[in-house]
């Protein structure tokens, strides 16, 4: 007789040639692999995000070969000059107040972890990787705030750092989902 603690799966033949299910095997139409793309997208499209557009300059210093131009060509082929950097960048706020949210959560799982909840850093984790674009948005506003309350000559520049690593989170995000989708549409299809 089988112990009753042990359970026993048997997969049987199919009755009268019973068609192939069209859902695949994972829950749904989600599966392990893909369900973060939207995360990873959003990483992507914030790292890239401050890189993208026209650069200009900061005050830079005349080459060698710049010095044998004249200041109206120098200042013609480099554009206005913007102001010196007078902080902390706006990148650097943002990616600090990333890791501080990060942390602020794995602290608390931490100490759910202590009183008692023993799944409480997977499940913090799992709703990491499922909410980081999330995540990432509400750390874009401490620099917001830093930069509003800054008397920084620069800090129009900055904004605009900080809108371009939105941007690229949100459009990054975006291409995950769809990337998701368009993987979901292939698994059904299978």
């Amino acid at each position: 007789m089988p112990d009753p603690d042990v359970i026993q799966v048997t997969a049987h033949p199919p009755e009268r040639r019973r068609m192939r299910s069209g859902a695949p095997a994972q829950a749904g139409q989600c599966c392990c692999c893909c369900c973060c793309l939207h995360t990873i997208g959003g990483l992507i499209g914030a790292a890239v995000g401050p890189t993208v557009g026209p650069m200009r300059r900061r005050d830079l210093a005349r080459t060698a070969e710049a010095a044998d131009y004249d200041d109206e060509f120098w200042d013609a082929r480099q554009g206005r000059p913007l102001p010196p950097r007078a902080g902390v960048s706006a990148v650097a706020v943002y990616w600090l107040s990333v890791l501080a949210l990060c942390g602020i959560g794995g602290g608390i799982a931490l100490l759910q972890t202590v009183a008692g909840e023993a799944d409480a850093p997977l499940v913090w984790g799992f709703g990491l990787v499922l909410f980081f674009p999330a995540v990432q948005l509400a750390a874009a506003l401490p620099p917001a705030v830093y930069l509003l309350v800054s008397r920084r000559p620069d800090r129009w520049i900055e904004f605009g750092q900080l809108g371009r690593i939105v941007a690229g989170l949100v459009l990054g995000t975006i291409i995950g989902i769809l990337a998701m989708v368009a993987i979901g549409v292939v698994l059904r299809a299978l």
